[in-house]
Parts: C-alpha cells; structure tokens; sequence
C-alpha cells in the first residue's frame, strides 16, 4: 500500500544510526518489549483470545512475542485503564520492518500485517500495540485490526487516537512569503513538520532551521521529499509581513514554505495547538514576551530593516502531522545539531545562541534523524486518524457478487473484472511490504492456473504501488505474473477489509464462494479451491 516501504524504514535506521548512537545489531545482543492492545473508545467490547504476535526483519528473520491472556477490552474505559501490556525478554537487537497479528475477537479470526519501524536494543524497552476497531455491518460489529504500532511516538499517536483526544492542525487562513493564501486543504495529502519561528531570533529559530535543512536532506535522500511538507509559522506576525518572510528565506536558502497572518489568526492558530509562552504579569496566553535588550545598543532585524524596539522572548514547538493534518509527534526544544550545523545558520547566529550550540543541546530530546524517523513511523500507521464513519463498510461478504473493476496491469495492458465473471477464479489483494504476502504469492502462483486447477485464474491486485516497484519485487521472487495496479486503493475500498493478503475465491457463477483474510497455506487453497468446482 506505500511504495518500497521496507526500504523506506531501513533507510530511515539507516539514517537514525548515522546521527545517532545505535546498539549493535549483533546475535548476542537482546531487549525486551511491551506489548498490548487496545480498543478505539468509539467501539462496543470485545472478548479477545488466541493473540499470537510476531516481529521480523526486512530479511525475514521473525521472533515472536508472549502469548496474551483472553482478556475483554471495555471501549468505554480505554480513555483511563488501557489494557495492562505483556512483556518479552530476550528479544534479539535490530531493526524490526513489520509485525503480524493472528487473533480471535468475538468469535472472528484476525490475522493482519502491518509495516513498522522498531529498533530493539538492550537500553530501554520498546513499546508494541495492536489497535482493534470495529465496523458495523447491518446488526452486527465486526472487528478488525486497524494497525500495529510501534515506537513511543507511533504507539502515544494510536492511544490518542483510540480516546479521542489528538489534535489536528487548524485551518486557519494564513499567507506565505510570497503573499498568497493558503487554502483549509494545504495540511492535508502530507505529512508535515511544522515549527514555529520569528525572523529576529538568532539563536534557538536558527538552531531549528538548521536541523530541519538536515531533515529535508535526509527525506530528499530517500526519496521522501515530495512526500513531506516542511512549514514555519511565524509567532510575531505584527513585524513578520509576506515581504520580510520572503527577505528571510532568501537569505539563508530556505526552500520550505513559511506562514504568517494577522495577529489574531496567528495567535488562534498556535493557541489552538496548545502553544503559548509565559510572560510575567500576563493574564491570557501569549506568544512572544517583550523584554528590554539590557544594552544600549541599537538593534535592527536584518530582514525588515526595523528597529527592534524590545528582544521578544518565546518558546518553540516542532510538531510532526500525517496527511489529514493529526499531529503525530510534538517537541519543545532545540534540536541537537552539534557538528551538523549548516553554516549559514551558523554565521548568523548571535553570541547567546552560540553559547546554546555549544553547551545546551546534548541532551535535547530531538534530533533531524529522530523527526526522520517520525516520518517513516507515521508511513507505517498511515490514515489511522481517518474518521471511522468514512472507512469503507465491510461489506464484502460470502454469497455476495463482487464489486465490479477496471485496472490496469504491470504488462501495460487493461483487465475488466467484468469481461472475466464467469471464470472460476481467485482474486488476492497483496502488498510488496507485506510479509505474509510474500511467503503466500509463490503459492498462489505455482498452484492456481496449473493442474486439477488449471481453469481457474488468478487475479494478483497490488495496493497503491508503482509497476516499477511490483516488477522489480516480483523478479526478486523469480515470478512470472501480470499484477493489476490499484494505484488508489479504490478496489480495494469497495470490497472492504483492512491488512492484507486478502483472498476471495468465486465461482463460475459470480458468486463469492469463499474469503481468506491472512496467508494461505498450502492445505487451505487446496481445500477452498476444491470446494470451488
């Protein structure tokens, strides 16, 4: 469903480790991780049972988790008593690239596969959920797992999710440096790093451009870039004009978008966020304080040419948002850029932001390879922020007739699904990031087609990847197959599951005879593939 997305996460350990101390990846090295479950507080309870869960590596080692107890998770209490997690020692250091589940909840089985970035080492525990939701179908609730989160960061944004309590960027009007509005869509269809600034601060503002041009650096090298919207909001509009945003950005190279707006929808913008600085003797939230320069020099932004009647004093805030603009991550400090600073940033920083530099940051809590990180993370849990009332209804049932589609294939030509309804056949969603689907397609292959089955016709759909990168995974398998490409997930909409592999199996009556949520083993296809005729 995202392109090359094992790639991505160990691009972004790779990037992590750079900048960053990581455990050896050694045999003998272990750490352990909590895992747990939990239910969004918008779905009635669930009994759950039989939770295996597994980790595994982009080379496909696995190590599997404790087993968790049957437990009933209560929606209407996730928002105070999240279920208690299990804890397994001994995990073997890494980098983990997905998880899998297999579960029973209210009698349905669930086996789900979801891409991860997670780095186990022997320091602290790493953290693992497992977010159930459920749909309803006519009468009935029907569970399904949402995602696998793991990380601090990814597992924080699914709790907040599940209780109902994230924030969102607000669509507030504000304008660029070039002077133009920005429309309610323009936090949306990205995943974006938002930061606040001021044009006169020459020490904290500057640290934080500078770790964000290694951030972009580090996306563009990955082939994130396009991916990715950097953004700086200004928290002094009254002297932050289009013009003097513009004069700024030139100066230093800036290549991101930065914002301001008239003083009162900036203030409701960051307000709105939960942003505000103390001031003394301030009795609403502020967003800058005004406070004498000590000196008796006089001090002009180099950008609007001003005085600078007062040093305006203010806090920070970096957040980091998926593409419906549901922040994800948030930071309130300067990042640690020590030995990576760029030099623009550098020249200009001020005697006191010097000082910061070289003595204040070893302990800060973000570094450009952690928002990286962040990024590649939220890849892994992506659209989970989505209202549940706009996900597609499981609809997709036994005895029912398939939703219709046109796509078209890796060999460049057009499949109908409806040209094909009364061929006996198998239609398999699939994913080049899945693990699952990887152990599954050669199966599917080799045996669908061929021998007492050789009527029927397999129909591989690949979820919103390239033809490039579903070739080039399909050569690694040495598989000779015609995939069809559903670049937008819209088949996949209209049938209706979450996590892949999915298989449906339909007669030569158009009639869904059978569906396999999971991996199929050898003595399932073979059993469901008879059954078919």
């Amino acid at each position: 469903m995202r392109k090359s997305i094992v790639q991505w996460l160990l691009a972004g350990s790779i990037a992590a480790c750079a900048l960053s101390s990581c455990a050896s990846s050694a045999p003998a090295a272990t750490g352990s991780v909590f895992s747990s479950m939990i239910l969004s507080h918008g779905s009635p309870s669930l009994k759950v049972s039989n939770v295996s869960l597994s980790l595994s590596t982009a080379a496909h080692h696995s190590v599997s988790l404790a087993q968790f107890p049957v437990q009933t998770l209560a929606a209407a209490a996730m928002n105070t008593t999240p279920p208690p997690p299990v804890t397994t020692a001994g995990v073997p250091s890494g980098t983990y690239v997905s998880a899998t589940v297999s579960l029973t909840a209210n009698g349905t089985k669930l086996h789900h596969t979801s891409p991860i970035l997670l780095t186990i080492s022997s320091g602290l525990p790493s953290e693992v959920v497992v977010f159930l939701v459920t749909h309803q179908v006519k009468a009935q609730f029907v569970p399904y797992v949402a995602t696998i989160a793991a990380g601090t960061h990814a597992v924080n944004f699914v709790t907040h999710i599940a209780q109902g309590s994230v924030q969102h960027i607000p669509s507030i009007p504000l304008v660029n440096q070039y002077g133009q509005a920005i429309s309610s869509s323009f936090f949306q269809g990205h995943i974006t790093i938002l930061a606040t600034f001021l044009t006169d601060c020459t020490d904290t503002c500057l640290l934080t451009a500078s770790g964000l041009w290694d951030v972009a650096k580090q996306l563009d090298a990955m082939g994130l870039g396009t991916k990715v919207r950097i953004v700086e909001v200004t928290v002094n509009p009254a002297e932050d004009t289009p013009p003097v945003l513009l004069n700024y950005a030139k100066a230093f190279g800036i290549p991101w978008t930065l914002l301001t707006g008239s003083t009162s929808a900036v203030n409701s913008f960051w307000h709105t966020l939960g942003y505000s600085t103390s001031c003394a003797g301030a009795t609403v939230p502020v967003l800058v304080c005004p406070e004498p320069w000590g000196d008796s020099q006089t001090h002009i932004n180099l950008y609007s040419h001003q005085v600078e009647a007062y040093n305006l004093s203010h806090g920070l805030y970096i957040g980091v948002a998926d593409p419906t603009g549901t922040i994800f991550t948030t930071y309130a400090n300067p990042p640690y850029v020590k030995g990576a600073i760029e030099s623009q940033f550098y020249n200009a920083l001020s005697s006191g932001g010097r000082q910061i530099y070289q003595t204040e940051l070893a302990n800060s809590t973000w570094k450009p390879s952690a928002i990286t990180n962040d990024v590649l993370s939220l890849m892994a849990t992506e659209n989970i922020a989505q209202p549940q009332s706009a996900a597609a209804p499981l609809g997709v049932r036994k005895g029912d007739t398939p939703p219709s589609f046109t796509l078209s294939t890796t060999t460049g030509s057009t499949y109908s699904s409806s040209q094909h309804a009364h061929v006996p056949r198998v239609i398999n969603f699939f994913a080049t990031w899945c693990v699952s689907c990887r152990d599954e397609l050669p199966l599917l292959v080799s045996t669908v087609g061929h021998g007492a089955f050789s009527k029927d016709e397999l129909v591989l759909i690949d979820e919103r990847e390239t033809s490039s990168t579903v070739t080039g995974y399909l050569h690694s398998l040495h598989l000779n197959a015609s995939v069809l490409l559903d670049s937008n997930g819209n088949v996949y909409g209209k049938y209706g599951f979450e996590g892949l592999p999915v298989s449906l199996f339909i007669s030569r009556s158009n009639v869904i005879e059978a569906i396999v949520i999971g991996q199929l083993t050898k003595p399932t296809l073979t059993k469901v593939l008879n059954e078919l005729h």
